[in-house]
């Protein structure tokens, strides 16, 4: 609602004759924040693990509190920000109810990698791995749980994706925003 308003209230306050000459770029800044909240929905601070088996994983996030069960993840994929020190790297679990999160703690990725592991040679599965077996697990994401080797050629063509989204997304968001602004005022 903030990015809308963001939008729409420049727009019609240079329509109206009240400002002169900024609704573009306030329609812009309001596209640009609007994207770096819509992705950050999902994001978890410090997560607590509980139930049995340490099977539930409860953070927060700026939409308010998320329960995730990790017996029951349907999609697991990674989300990767190059940057010069350490960057953003994270796994965004989706469970079977559709809630979401995106974490990097070391200790529930490593709960997702052994729930996830293949069943021990003597063929009795972990508790819990049949129901997390047919999650969809990207490539990307095996690797960062140690399930997959890396690939030299995918790696690269990993990072130049990464890097693209990471400096393309936030471009095009705040150009939507200063189109929509601009279009709402002149029409």
């Amino acid at each position: 609602m903030a990015t809308v308003s963001g939008v729409v209230v420049p727009a019609l306050l240079e329509r109206a004759g009240a400002a002169h000459g900024g609704a573009q770029f306030a329609g812009a800044l309001a596209g640009l924040a609007g994207a770096v909240l819509l992705d950050s929905r999902h994001v978890a601070g410090r997560s607590v693990s509980h139930g049995p088996g340490l099977h539930w994983v409860t953070a927060r996030t700026p939409t308010g509190v998320r329960t995730l069960d990790l017996t029951a993840l349907v999609r697991i994929r990674r989300c990767r920000f190059p940057g010069r020190y350490r960057g953003w790297d994270k796994l965004w679990l989706t469970d079977a109810r559709g809630v979401s999160l995106r974490v990097d703690e070391p200790e529930v990725l490593a709960r997702v990698a052994a729930l996830l592991a293949p069943p021990h040679p003597g063929g009795r599965p972990e508790a819990g791995g049949p129901a997390t077996a047919t999650a969809r697990v990207s490539r990307h994401a095996a690797v960062r749980l140690g399930l997959a080797a890396r690939s030299g050629p995918r790696r690269v063509v990993r990072g130049c994706v990464d890097l693209l989204l990471a400096v393309c997304l936030p471009g095009a968001a705040a150009v939507l925003g200063l189109l929509a602004t601009r279009l709402l005022a002149t029409a």
